[in-house]
């Protein structure tokens, strides 16, 4: 793809970083522009990498620091329709046309086994979390598979004819284009219309975010924004996202599902697999409704004529050793071939600050400068690769600070840039000044904390420079309880304490004190919901928090809740704290609440967010659903957390199960499973074996004379089953009150052969 089909907006960017020969200074943001454009947000623009997934197919990663202060991480997708070697295909749950939940990568991997190459992807429109349901309507191949839903026909889309040409735009336009509409899916909402921002939410929630645009030109670009994650990327609202994608060029621009669904993979470097590029804010894919999937038809190319080069940094510290791989292999068409089998040979462009190998490791030399590798193809350069060597000027921790309990390990996360260029060190090249008793750093900067209590600051220190970086220790801090519960023994006690209410205004809630269930002590809190009147489209929140605040004593690292699941499937746990300045900071649980019994939730604190911090106002908390959800939710031990939580707070799991998708041709079948409490969280109680329970098509067999259990294992043995299938639920849990339970499926089927 030629580089102008990037976007004018990066065009510039991108020539001041690959022309420059000598290290310069970070790009700011001012220089980033082109015909009077910029990108608005940005202070200064660190860093700007592209590469070519495919023929007619480019990915740009970028990232800069924004006017607030804070940098994002953005990843950029862009093709033009009209170009054969590359289409855009909507991906469903299984490549089928059932609505269903599956990551991004499993919906590729179903079109890739059928016999197609998947190149890219990314998530598409939003959906009930419940069923995977859309909200938009899905085209797919000429076939409307999802029609519009009845209660959000102002929802809008985007999409391409069968001739390749973009479509989107409201129902209207919907159904005027029909016929001719070959691929579909559905728009939260317009973010620019006609070169003008026109989105119509100012939230000011920042998130990762999705959006796809159409330029002049009709190219189209996926951008996606990393969130929820500072210093790495904090994440944009819908304004931002709407003035970023403005900046890069869209006439116009539309939401996609954002948040933990943010999802974007390419083929890795040499590879035909899926990579994923960003990273998703659940720290785990999240199973979606649908996707935006790059495919591509066309055959191998014949003989290697050029490759990629590629390496892991950009700058590297004087000494290193620099390894070059290989990225993907092209033929003289432009199509991937094979790397060929001889007359294969590295070699340094003349002044390279450098020596080079056989294997394409180069030993850098002990002064600034620059090393270009070259790979050769029967003496000339089929591919090439410049680096800098630069002395770091500064070193950067991961975090400031760090709460650990006694005997726990740690990576410190010691990183070098130059510049704002990230530069790659070695573990010989730091040294570490620890005060005594207070822990040791092994060979590969991984920090052991000492036996005992104790706190103090480490110093790291970059050889023969002046750079360093000091992080403070602090072992064996407890959580702070900021609410147990045990003063809230009435109604009225509750509605004193505490306040509640939904952010719409058709959806109902209530709340209360409760004693059965509770976690510890005497009293819980239970909060109720009914979302099921609301009629408008995304989030529906119950939201509730003290009418006091409550503080910590320093800068914990999470905020903890108890959470009793068993009614609230579906729903998410989401926060806001008030940091030290006295600034909103919102945080999140990890997935949505899946368990029954009682279960310890973490809301992660972002690790530049300065204590220390309140849990205070009505918005402190929320369960938060999607309209036509009803159900309650326990509550209890509301803490803030400092890294040590000095008790169990992780799930037992279940290792096996003996009838796991297996047939048999018999009717007696005996089934057990394995199962351990989990260490995780630096504490165990052990399995409780008075709560395993053990069910088969809905039936208790805890108490038939075939059913066994201890602390490892729980078995039935001596039963006989009818023919057909049959579920098998089995639930665990520990003495903490942690739960765990998993169903699977076995078939009897006479005449058939165990599998």
């Amino acid at each position: 793809m030629k580089l102008h089909r990037i976007g004018k907006i990066l065009l510039p960017i991108i020539l001041a970083i690959t022309v420059v020969v000598q290290p310069t200074a970070a790009v700011q943001a001012h220089a980033a522009s082109m015909d009077g454009m910029s990108l608005s947000l940005a202070a200064k623009v660190e860093s700007v990498s592209q590469k070519q997934v495919t023929p007619g197919l480019a990915e740009t990663k970028f990232s800069y620091i924004g006017k607030d202060k804070y940098r994002n991480t953005c990843y950029m997708l862009s093709f033009h329709p009209g170009d054969p070697r590359v289409s855009l295909v909507a991906g469903t749950p299984h490549d089928n046309e059932k609505i269903g939940l599956s990551t991004v990568r499993n919906q590729a991997k179903a079109v890739m086994a059928e016999g197609k190459q998947v190149v890219a992807a990314i998530n598409s429109d939003m959906y009930n979390m419940n069923n995977g349901d859309p909200w938009g309507v899905v085209v797919k191949n000429g076939k409307e598979v999802h029609p519009y839903a009845p209660i959000r026909t102002w929802w809008k889309f985007f999409g391409l004819k069968r001739d390749g040409t973009p479509v989107y735009g409201d129902r209207t336009v919907y159904e005027k284009n029909k016929e001719s509409i070959w691929q579909a899916m559905g728009i939260h909402s317009v973010l620019v219309n006609s070169c003008r921002v026109v989105n119509p939410d100012h939230s000011k929630i920042l998130a990762p975010r999705v959006a796809v645009g159409v330029r002049a030109d009709s190219t189209v670009f996926f951008l996606m924004v990393d969130g929820r994650q500072a210093p790495y990327s904090r994440g944009l609202s819908l304004d931002g996202i709407a003035v970023m994608m403005r900046d890069l060029g869209a006439v116009w621009a539309g939401n996609m599902d954002g948040g933990g669904s943010a999802t974007c993979l390419t083929k890795a470097q040499g590879s035909s697999a899926l990579q994923v590029q960003n990273r998703p804010s659940d720290g785990n894919e999240r199973a979606v409704a649908n996707s935006w999937l790059f495919v591509v038809g066309a055959p191998q190319g014949g003989e290697m004529d050029t490759v990629e080069v590629c390496s892991a940094y950009d700058y590297y510290a004087p000494g290193s050793l620099i390894q070059f791989n290989l990225g993907t292999v092209r033929s003289s068409d432009g199509r991937p071939a094979e790397l060929a089998s001889s007359g294969l040979s590295w070699s340094l462009t003349p002044g390279s600050n450098g020596i080079i190998n056989s294997c394409g490791t180069v030993t850098a030399g002990k002064d600034a400068g620059t090393v270009e590798a070259h790979l050769n193809l029967n003496g000339k350069s089929a591919g090439s690769r410049l680096v800098h060597i630069v002395q770091p000027d500064s070193l950067h921790a991961r975090t400031s600070s760090y709460t650990l309990r006694p005997g726990e390990s740690t990576a410190l996360g010691i990183t070098a840039s130059y510049q704002g260029h990230s530069v790659a060190v070695s573990q010989s090249d730091l040294s570490y000044d620890i005060p005594a008793g207070l822990g040791t750093v092994d060979e590969n900067g991984k920090f052991h904390t000492s036996p005992a209590p104790s706190s103090g600051d480490i110093t790291v220190r970059l050889k023969g420079t002046d750079a360093s970086v000091r992080i403070h220790i602090r072992i064996n801090q407890l959580p702070d309880n900021v609410e147990n519960c045990e003063y809230l023994k009435t109604d009225k006690l509750v509605a004193q304490r505490w306040a509640i209410h939904t952010n719409y205004r058709d959806a109902a809630c209530d709340f209360g004190s409760t004693v059965s269930p509770v976690h510890t002590g005497k009293y819980a809190m239970r909060i109720s919901y009914d979302f099921r009147p609301a009629k408008e489209a995304g989030n529906v929140a119950v939201n509730f928090g003290p009418r006091a605040a409550r503080r910590s004593t320093g800068s914990p690292t999470a905020l903890g809740v108890w959470v009793n699941g068993s009614h609230c499937h579906g729903v998410k746990l989401w926060g806001c704290v008030l940091n030290g300045n006295g600034k909103r900071v919102y945080i999140s649980m990890p997935g949505t609440v899946n368990w029954n019994g009682w279960k310890y939730v973490e809301l992660p604190i972002p690790a530049d967010e300065k204590g220390p911090f309140q849990l205070y106002g009505w918005n402190a908390l929320s369960f938060v659903g999607t309209a036509g959800q009803r159900g309650w939710a326990y509550v209890d031990d509301v803490q803030f957390v400092y890294g040590a939580r000095g008790k169990d707070t992780a799930a037992p799991v279940i290792d096996s199960v003996s009838v796991d998708d297996k047939t048999y041709s018999n009717y007696q079948v005996d089934i057990s499973a394995s199962c351990h409490d989990n260490g995780a969280s630096g504490c165990t109680s052990g399995v409780d074996s008075r709560q395993t329970e053990l069910k088969v098509d809905g039936i208790s067999y805890v108490s038939s004379k075939g059913y066994r259990d201890s602390k490892d294992d729980v078995s039935l043995i001596g039963m006989s089953w009818a023919l057909g299938r049959h579920r098998v639920d089995i639930s665990i849990q520990d003495s903490a009150g942690n739960y765990c339970c998993k169903t699977i499926y076995f078939t009897i089927q006479l005449g058939k052969q165990q599998s």
